[in-house]
């Protein structure tokens, strides 16, 4: 899959440096596929790392109905009391010291993800509200 993803990053900024789509300064999707493919790449690299060599191949998953709806603007009133399902994963520890460091790869790709997000979304999706480099954070703390 990581192939796929590498030859369909490399044949679009090919096309957008080509100038067959127009001035490449004008061609937003360019920006975002320089910076935002790299990110996710890192992610997906740093996750496997986790589940190959830092936990056991056994474990479970956790389900339940206790998460929240985050803040958005033109929810309708009451929509945060809604109870969201939250999946959690739990196994052994293969290798402790692999942990932190694959974290730390998969938090360093989501900062680079959000940094390559358009500085004004859609104005009724805050992106960068929702979704933080500080939630990740939060997530593994529990």
């Amino acid at each position: 899959m990581a192939g796929w993803i590498g030859l369909l990053h490399a044949g679009a900024l090919a096309y957008a440096e080509s100038g067959l789509a127009g001035p490449k300064e004008k061609l937003p999707w360019a920006n975002f596929l320089r910076d935002a493919v790299p990110a996710s790449r890192e992610i997906w690299a740093s996750g496997q790392s986790l589940i190959q060599k830092g936990v056991d191949e056994d474990g479970s998953f956790v389900l339940d109905a206790g998460g929240v709806i985050p803040a958005l603007p033109g929810l309708p009133k009451g929509a945060e009391q809604v109870a969201l399902p939250r999946v959690c994963w739990m196994g052994g520890i293969q290798n402790r010291a692999m942990i932190p460091t694959a974290w730390l790869g998969i938090e360093t790709g989501l900062t680079h993800l959000l940094a390559a997000l358009p500085a004004q979304p859609a104005p009724w999706l805050p992106l960068r509200a929702i979704f933080s480099a500080s939630m990740s954070r939060d997530c593994m703390r529990g």
